[in-house]
């Protein structure tokens, strides 16, 4: 029997009542999410977070009508030494607020125009320690470089998870990998398994698209 994977715990912090609407039912629909939580300002936001302790909160930068914005709440979230991870999203992409977001402590920072796949895949990079900033359309020049050279993490996957994840971009079978690599099939499988775990995704094709799009392994020439 397949052991089921934790989902990852998600608040959202907006103030449009359309817009979160739209996050939410998207987020409830996602497997691999378990949304706990909306807050519609700065200090509702914080209230939330505290209480639930999420994984990871989506937070929206201008807050109108409240005593202070995303970038304060993110900035408050992080002196407190809180484990939850702070996904900034914001329509006005100028240099001064993503760069203030950034500086507060945020652990990625999207503009709206993402599909809400791409967020449900930002949310789970920014959940397993990665820099997550984008799409390069929504900033600009002015953010390339960011997008260019992002804080640099660890990566999650073992040595031999590289390995397997490589010879799997080169459409090797698992029977194939593990001849490559001297291992059993069912070690080859139980990698994948492992993968597919630690990282909150499902499927080889979107291992290799994450590994391959985050340099953890090179594109197959």
């Amino acid at each position: 029997m397949a052991r089921e994977r934790s989902k990852i715990r998600v608040v959202l912090v907006e103030d449009h009542r359309s817009i979160a609407e739209t996050y939410q039912a998207a987020l409830e629909a996602a497997p691999e999410i378990e949304f706990v939580g909306h807050a519609i300002n700065g200090p509702e936001g914080l209230e939330l977070i505290l209480r639930e302790l999420p994984d990871v909160a989506l937070v929206d930068l201008v807050l109108e009508h409240s005593e202070y914005d995303g970038v304060e709440l993110i900035r408050r979230v992080k002196e407190r030494g809180l484990p939850t991870k702070l996904m900034a999203i914001t329509t006005y992409i100028g240099a001064p607020v993503a760069g203030q977001a950034l500086q507060a402590g945020a652990d990625g920072l999207l503009g709206r125009s993402p599909s809400m796949r791409d967020i449900i895949m930002a949310i789970q990079l920014v959940h397993h320690g990665l820099m997550v900033l984008g799409p390069r359309e929504d900033f600009g020049d002015w953010f390339s470089g960011f997008l260019i050279h992002p804080e640099k993490k660890e990566c999650p996957l073992t040595e031999r998870q590289l390995e397997v994840l490589t010879w799997a971009a080169r459409g090797y079978t698992n029977q194939e990998i593990g001849r490559q690599l001297h291992i059993a099939e069912g070690s080859v499988r139980a990698h994948f398994s492992n993968m597919q775990d630690k990282l909150g995704v499902s499927g080889r094709q979107e291992l290799i698209r994450l590994a391959l799009e985050n340099g953890w392994i090179e594109r197959p020439r």
